[in-house]
């Protein structure tokens, strides 16, 4: 029996259908066989699986969000491919543990270093990001996104805009109103940290 072929038999007698999810879509529904102790689920080749992407199995409706996807060869074919994962729980505490770490804000693959959004009297600013996001990016991405939290999001950036386009002027802890806001969305705290730093130079385009 062929490598390939062993995976078939495994994925028959032991698989479940798993729902692919990306960009909040469902992509593919394909069969795997997910081994709970290793935190993998082993697919057939030929799958199209991402980084990033979410597993959901279908007879459970439990999700896993894929980290690592590696493609297993034997005499130069691939034979398998396997997605390591975090389940819901895993995913939650790492980023309450982002959250609790000062200085460091994060939105998507976007890292924004030691941060002051401004709540105190006097505070030195000093933000390092691996890529320049503008208001426009923070709106495009408001405007994809759906549920209870899209509204308290527009209505924030809808706030903030006047100020940043007319190049206002921004009271001691004029940002105060906005605190439960961004804690309660910490994944846009660094690009509106990057945004209002650019505004405070001058830059805002």
């Amino acid at each position: 029996m062929s490598a390939e072929g062993a995976v078939r038999d495994l994925i028959k007698l032991n698989g479940e259908p798993f729902d692919v999810t990306r960009s909040n879509q469902v992509v593919a529904t394909v069969s795997g066989s997910q081994n709970r102790r290793e935190q993998h689920v082993t697919f057939l080749p030929g799958i199209d699986l991402r980084e990033g992407d979410v597993l959901r199995a279908t007879t459970t409706g439990k999700t896993f969000h894929v980290t690592e996807v590696d493609p297993y060869t034997l005499e130069g074919k691939v034979y398998r491919v396997t997605a390591t994962y975090e389940t819901e729980a895993q995913r939650a505490q790492s980023e309450a543990a982002e959250r609790r770490q000062p200085g460091n804000l994060h939105i998507g693959h976007l890292a924004a270093q030691n941060a002051v959004i401004g709540y105190q009297q006097h505070a030195n600013i000093s933000t390092t990001t691996t890529a320049t996001v503008t208001l426009s990016d923070i709106e495009h991405y408001v405007a994809q996104q759906e549920g209870p939290d899209a509204e308290e999001l527009r209505t924030m950036l809808a706030e903030l805009k006047p100020l940043l386009n007319e190049r206002g002027s921004l009271s001691k802890g004029g940002l105060a109103q906005f605190s439960q806001a961004i804690e309660g969305h910490s994944w846009i705290a660094g690009a509106l940290a990057q945004v209002l730093l650019n505004w405070a130079l001058g830059n805002i385009k």
